[in-house]
């Protein structure tokens, strides 16, 4: 199974349930540490092997995966607000300036993600990849804003 094939990233993923699980329920008013789980499993995932490729692959994995952390709590602020569920947005979710302050933290992962990738020696499928990258991974946030402008309009 994916157990004995891929031993590392299996025990990346076992790790990250347990140390995410902790975080969430010490309700951790910092941003940073539950997304920087997220981007360790998800850096030793992007590795395949350890090969010349194996730091930038981590790296482009760590950030890419605090970026999706961070979009799906982002997505998810009100729905935790409402059942008290925990979420590292919610000690600035009522500041003024929060929505920027997202914005800008979610492009600086995005950034530090996409210098990554563009130091691989991909060939094969490379626009698909930079499409994904530099714009399909925005699409959530897009939907999000999308559905603000609904609800204020209504």
């Amino acid at each position: 199974g994916i157990r004995e094939k891929y031993p590392r990233q299996h025990q990346a993923v076992v790790d990250y349930m347990k140390a995410l699980s902790v975080c969430e329920k010490s309700c951790s008013d910092n941003v940073e540490e539950a997304a920087c789980l997220t981007g360790k499993m998800l850096a030793e995932i992007f590795v395949c092997r350890e090969d010349a490729w194996a730091s930038d692959l981590r790296q482009m994995g760590f950030f890419l995966g605090k970026f999706i952390y961070l979009m799906d709590a982002y997505e998810d602020i009100e729905k935790d607000r409402k059942k008290g569920n925990y979420n590292p947005w919610k000690p600035i979710a009522q500041e003024k300036d929060f929505d920027d302050r997202v914005r800008q933290i979610l492009m600086m992962e995005a950034a530090e993600a996409s210098r990554q990738f563009e130091k691989l020696p991909i060939i094969e499928y490379v626009d698909i990849l930079r499409n994904i990258l530099y714009s399909g991974i925005w699409t959530k946030y897009d939907r999000i804003k999308s559905r603000e402008k609904e609800t204020r309009r209504k």
